[in-house]
């Protein structure tokens, strides 16, 4: 018997979900698609998508903030629909699951552009929103640290990319959690 029949049963919950994640556009019509911010058209992609670099100027980074932050998140978006799916498949195995908002520079990206975190939070509140009619706990870490607990600076504009003062705080925000829903940190598995 070949090891790949064995272990194939368990590759399988992964790779159902791979279409929901894969872009089904091709790169040159993701290129051309809309780019709104809030709810004013504000170009293509391609007119964002070059944006970056260590020295960018104010000009860009307003435009970077637009293309990553400035969004309204539908409920009908098709990752939203794939965290519905997964929800509910959580739901039917019984898996204990913990979902968590990633931290988010507010004072940062407000402080370019007055009002995108009202927007992250608006998107922010539809992603919990799935989760919570799901009935899953979701932790909302998005306001949890400082500016100085990012490391995005290295690439040149906003990410939730964080240093080693971030990574931690969000770690033991996340094991708190996990403790709380009664798994063993230290075995790895439910009491």
């Amino acid at each position: 018997m070949k090891l790949g029949i064995i272990f194939a049963p368990f590759y399988k919950p992964f790779s159902i979900y791979t279409d929901y994640f894969n872009d089904f556009a091709n790169k040159d019509t993701w290129l051309d698609s809309n780019v709104y911010d809030n709810d004013t058209l504000a170009g293509k992609v391609k007119d964002f998508e070059k944006i970056g670099g260590k020295d960018i100027n104010d000009l860009d980074m307003k435009k970077k903030i637009v293309f990553l932050y400035r969004y309204h998140l539908m409920v009908g978006h098709r990752k939203l629909k794939a965290l519905n799916e997964i929800c509910l498949l959580a739901k039917r195995s019984n898996a204990k699951i913990l979902f968590y908002v990633t931290p988010v520079d507010f004072a940062y990206i407000d402080g370019v552009y007055a009002g995108t975190g009202d927007l992250v939070d608006k998107n922010v509140g539809v992603v919990k929103n799935i989760i919570s009619n799901n009935g899953l706990p979701v932790l909302d870490l998005s306001h949890s640290i400082p500016s100085e607990f990012f490391d995005w600076k290295v690439n040149g504009f906003p990410n939730e990319h964080m240093n080693q003062k971030g990574r931690t705080f969000v770690a033991n925000a996340l094991s708190k959690e996990l403790v709380a829903m009664g798994l063993d940190e230290s075995k790895g598995h439910s009491k």
